[in-house]
């Protein structure tokens, strides 16, 4: 029996070691949650490159939807209108 717990603890102390002696990043590449940092910790832990790829930047759109131009010529009107009326009052 005590040859038992003697293998039994031999056994554990040796998983331990082996454990501590893992990188750190190896262990902690497993709890991270986002799917892409995940593998960008295992790639640094391996050596390999990153790749990122080029992303092309838009344009930038200035021209102005139909719907907004009617809605501030609406308005322009309605401010003109509402103006007019006001000073026919006095």
């Amino acid at each position: 029996m005590n040859s038992y717990i003697g293998c039994v603890i031999a056994g554990t102390l040796l998983w331990c070691a082996q454990v501590a002696a893992t990188p750190a990043t190896d262990r902690d590449c497993t709890r991270i949650v986002s799917s892409l940092e995940r593998l960008a910790c295992f790639d640094q832990a391996a050596g390999t490159p990153i790749l990122v790829p080029a992303v092309k930047s838009r344009p930038a759109v200035r021209a102005m939807p139909p719907t907004i131009a009617l809605l501030q010529a609406n308005e322009a009107r309605r401010q003109a209108g509402s103006q007019a009326s006001s000073c026919r009052s006095l």
